[in-house]
């Protein structure tokens, strides 16, 4: 049972309700890439990112390395996530116009987007989720 002081919204994530019908559209068409969606939203840190290798993806979630393959590609393509290269490992970032942390009403996420726009490795990233919403939309 939570202290007094500590919040029962201490681990809430928020999921932009406009961004729904993508994700709908995401698990009928590829139920891997959004297995693995999912995923890296549970193991995100309050930053939106987590770093992890493949092949600890593969393990964790039973998946062959070509399904991880295909899946993070998958997400990349629709602006779902980025992915940088870390040394040995990938820093997958979640997009944060689609789902981010909260605690009291505060918004968690170092909008890893803007900061690697900065970096200029994704600079291609702009609030990239936008195009998939006008595509849907019919704009």
């Amino acid at each position: 049972m939570a202290n007094q002081n500590e919040s029962i919204y201490h681990s809430w994530l928020r999921i932009n309700k406009a961004k729904m019908g993508n994700i709908i559209d995401l698990m009928k068409h590829d139920a891997n890439a959004c297995e693995i969606l999912f995923y890296l939203i549970d193991i995100m840190d309050k930053s939106n990112q987590r770093e992890i290798t493949s092949a600890e993806l593969t393990q964790i979630t039973g998946k062959s390395r070509q399904t991880i393959y295909r899946g993070t590609k998958t997400l990349k393509q629709k602006h779902f996530i980025a992915v940088v290269n870390h040394g040995g490992a990938n820093r997958y970032i979640v997009n944060d116009s689609i789902v981010w942390q909260t605690n009291n009403h505060k918004y968690y996420s170092s909008s890893a987007f803007e900061i690697f726009r900065k970096d200029r490795k994704l600079e291609h990233i702009q609030r990239p989720y936008t195009k998939l919403h006008q595509i849907r939309h019919g704009r």
